[in-house]
């Protein structure tokens, strides 16, 4: 047999149907293994009105529990003469079971009994009647409704229940609905009941009522049909796999109307015409094939071709009331300029008690020229100039007041400061230096846009920070954790070396001129950008012991810390590589910490001591010339020479001598051997994976 249920709702946002379909679907199987019921396949359905799932192959009854149900201790079960005594009568036949069927079984505290309990499974019917109210009003949404009951919460109000399981209704109630055959089509085009005899009516019956169930089928067919009214005008619908899927979970039945907008208003800036027709109204905008923007657009409605006149003079009407919208804040940012623009961010309050936007404008200015100096000097200025710059727009009409252009906040201060005779490296910068807004966005492409997108997160950090609204667990208000993977991010995949305690004391320093700052806040916020930095790594798939490895010996350097890591996780496999850690933990437990004077060839008497000091001094040039280059590789190579003086020295002398002065000279030229190794990473942390040879690392 199979199964069909089917919730229906009103109008779901877009962006809870397929979350909340995954969960449906998962807690439904989940619900029929714990329940012994076999079947072969689930398959979801789903549009703004309902979430299904079909059930493919139904088992009619339960599968048949065999279970060991625990008695009590033996020698109360049983009398010495082996005689089954009260309590041994009583347990079975609480169970259902002969007295002589029950067992013995040993266990730690002793000898018990157990009845073998075998339990006949249950018609299915039954046991989703029993789950199925649960497992609905279980599921969970971003936000949630009440309608009749105040104790019922769901995304929105259902009205009505399918549960179809062969021909058969499974009766039950959710929500003070009752569960029945019943479907429904297109709210417009076919708003009666459609009464279901099987399952695998479901999709076809309601394709006819001008509804598709399967969302990849309305996802395709939405493509399709933008790029086909595109085309009768010669263009191509821009690229926007986000706007498919938000529109394809908007319709149950895609048809699409192609409109127009005046040519005039072509001369605004193409992401401002590309918002307003996206972002409220969920239009696809259409370019040529050269990529530039043509007077036209494709929307889409829900089923039917009746009044599509109408409906393409509603949208129309709609957009050109956005687009003169648009050009009115557009013409009046220009007249202002954007130096009047950098003016009025005095007004503008950045974090209560540290100062104006105009103020962070300034710090942010001085920070992008440091920043980009590690990287180029010859970049500082226009840096620094993106940097002065980069907020303007926050007082402008097309930003302010949370328009629907707010999106477009850097995108329209570039556009600005291009106007204004700004440098392309500038405005590229102003642009980008929001980059990357959340994980896996795209990071600034130039070092100026890099360098104003860092500057802007550490500021934003510090000032956090002084003002003690450090994230806590789960609470991160302000993004803060967000803002330091950004830096790491850009730091790590754009290959940019940045010492980040020389930043965040340049970041300190410029703001300490509107807060007085307490002297643990430099170290504060430099454990927080390593517990970041040891975040970006782990998610970029290093081992947890090779992240701390390299970061308790160097974190100052995100790209660096990355390259080591990465190194030492190539080499965890080496069989060699895999002793010299041995060894090197054994240098480690026996200093416990303690530092010790180095000693001098002249005062070491025993042969292995004298060969560990050559062999240290040999290759600390050479490791310290391989990290220098980056050739980390080259480096572990260099320190795996090490291992057979570091054994030779244990085998040869006694590090813990009786002797103070030999003792104190052994322990001094262990840590010698230990600094050489921490210039790459404290192995001490390092743990030992199965050995495979030939692997050279």
């Amino acid at each position: 047999m199979d199964f069909l249920l089917e919730i229906g709702v009103e109008e779901l946002p877009s962006s809870y149907i397929e979350p909340a379909l995954e969960e449906l679907r998962l807690k439904l199987e989940a619900g029929l293994r714990e329940e012994r019921v076999p079947c072969s396949s689930l398959e979801g359905y789903c549009t703004p009105r309902r979430l299904a799932v079909l059930v493919k192959d139904v088992a009619e009854r339960q599968e048949d529990l065999e279970k060991e149900v625990m008695g009590p201790a033996a020698r109360v079960a049983f009398d010495e003469k082996g005689r089954p005594t009260g309590a041994g009568k009583g347990f079975a036949r609480g169970q259902g079971v002969p007295v002589d069927s029950l067992v013995k079984r040993k266990t730690e505290k002793g000898e018990y009994v157990c009845a073998l309990v075998k339990e006949r499974g249950k018609p299915v019917s039954e046991v989703l009647s029993r789950i199925l109210p649960g497992l609905i009003l279980s599921l969970s949404f971003p936000r949630t409704m009440t309608w009749n009951d105040p104790a019922t919460r769901f995304g929105r109000p259902i009205r009505w229940l399918v549960a179809l399981l062969g021909d058969a209704v499974v009766a039950f109630e959710a929500a003070g609905v009752g569960s029945g055959r019943n479907t429904f089509g297109n709210r417009f085009l076919a708003p009666s009941a459609i009464q279901l005899q099987d399952p695998l009516e479901y999709v076809e019956k309601l394709r006819r009522a001008w509804v598709l169930a399967d969302r990849n089928e309305r996802g395709q067919l939405v493509q399709s049909l933008i790029q086909k009214e595109a085309g009768k005008k010669g263009g191509r619908v821009l690229e926007d796999p986000e706007l498919v899927g938000i529109v394809t979970n908007l319709l149950e039945y895609p048809v699409a109307v192609l409109g127009s907008f005046e040519e005039s208003f072509l001369a605004l800036p193409r992401d401002v015409l590309v918002t307003a027709m996206r972002e409220h109204q969920r239009y696809f905008a259409v370019e040529d094939r050269d990529g530039n923007l043509l007077p036209f657009f494709v929307t889409l409605r829900n089923g039917g071709k009746e009044g599509e006149d109408d409906v393409r003079r509603g949208n129309e009407g709609v957009l050109k009331a956005r687009l003169d919208d648009a050009r009115f804040y557009w013409e009046k940012d220009l007249s202002i300029g954007i130096h009047k623009q950098l003016e009025l961010l005095k007004q503008v309050v950045w974090h209560e008690s540290l100062g104006s936007v105009f103020d962070k404008s300034g710090r942010l200015s001085e920070l992008s020229a440091f920043v980009v100096q590690s990287w180029d000097d010859s970049r500082a200025e226009k840096a620094r100039r993106a940097g002065l710059l980069c907020k303007t727009d926050l007082v402008s009409e097309m930003v302010k007041d949370g328009k629907e252009f707010t999106t477009l906040q850097g995108i329209i201060g570039a556009e600005y400061a291009a106007k204004a005779g700004e440098d392309v490296d500038v405005t590229l910068a102003m642009k980008e230096h929001y980059l990357p807004r959340f994980p896996g966005d795209d990071l600034p492409s130039s070092l100026e846009g890099c360098a104003v997108s860092i500057a802007d997160r550490l500021d934003e950090i510090a000032g956090c920070f002084a003002a003690q609204r450090i994230p806590s667990g789960s609470e991160d208000p302000y993004g803060l954790r967000r803002h330091a993977n950004g830096v790491m991010r850009i730091l790590i995949e754009k290959s940019l070396h940045l010492r980040l305690s020389r930043v965040t004391e340049k970041t300190l320093q410029l703001l300490s001129h509107k807060w007085k700052q307490r002297e643990s806040l430099g170290k504060e916020m430099g454990s927080f950008l390593e517990q970041r930095l040891a975040f970006v790594l782990s998610d970029g798939g290093i081992e947890q012991d090779v992240v701390d490895s390299v970061l308790s010996a160097d974190s100052d350097d995100p790209y660096r810390a990355w390259l080591k890591a990465r190194s030492l996780a190539g080499w965890k496999s080496n069989e060699e590589f895999s002793q010299v850690v041995i060894s090197f933990k054994r240098v480690s437990n026996i200093l416990k910490g303690e530092r010790y004077s180095h000693p001098s060839s002249g005062e070491l008497s025993e042969t292995v001591e004298v060969e560990l000091l050559k062999a240290v001094e040999e290759a600390s040039g050479l490791v310290s010339e391989a990290i220098s280059e980056g050739s980390y590789d080259d480096a572990v190579a260099h320190l795996l020479s090490l291992k057979k003086p570091i054994d030779d020295f244990f085998d040869g002398v006694m590090v813990m001598d009786s002797d103070q002065n030999l003792r104190t000279r052994r322990l001094g030229l262990l840590d010698l051997v230990r600094e050489e190794f921490l210039k790459l990473a404290d192995f001490s942390r390092l743990t030992e994976s199965a050995p495979i040879k030939g692997n050279d690392g």
